[in-house]
């Protein structure tokens, strides 16, 4: 066999295993938000998750009356009671933290050797709210999300402390 030939076999091997993922994918498709996460206890404890995520997303439409504070002030409020402050690792599979086999075979494959590939960061701001599990860099990243399609020239700015 011909250098050529191996290299087309193999990557249409890849290409076919990619396909059956990907239709296995489609045909087990898994909800993002875990009919458990009003019961997990997160960071401010019991009922960490406080509303629904219909009513969560209801409060982060604009309002004809709204300004750039009281939007801002609600989608706060919305996006902090609507997720579960936490990253539990023990629930990994239930509140979608790892990456599924059927979503992306590499980077759950790659997880073997290295477990924190598998970590499903979501940086779609309504996919992560709709997961509904995050810790402080998660819900700050779907707070800007929902300030930028708002028109707000939002960011995430990280601070660094040194201890002398």
């Amino acid at each position: 066999m011909t250098w050529a030939g191996a290299v087309a076999l193999v990557g249409s091997s890849v290409a076919f295993v990619g396909l059956l993922l990907t239709l296995a994918n489609i045909a087990v498709f898994l909800e993002l938000r875990s009919t458990t996460l009003h019961a997990v206890k997160g960071a401010y404890g019991d009922g960490d998750v406080q509303l629904r995520l219909q009513d969560g997303l209801a409060l982060l439409e604009w309002r004809p009356n709204d300004n750039a504070t009281t939007y801002g002030v609600r989608a706060t409020h919305a996006i902090a009671r609507s997720v579960v402050h936490a990253w539990p690792a023990k629930d990994a599979a239930e509140f979608r933290i790892i990456v599924p086999v059927t979503e992306n075979w590499i980077l759950n494959a790659l997880g073997a050797l290295r477990p924190q590939l598998r970590h499903y960061t979501l940086w779609d701001h309504r996919k992560a709210l709709i997961r509904g599990v995050g810790i402080c860099g998660h819900v700050s990243s779907m707070l800007v999300g929902f300030l930028r399609e708002h028109g707000f020239d939002a960011r995430i700015v990280g601070l660094t402390v040194t201890w002398w």
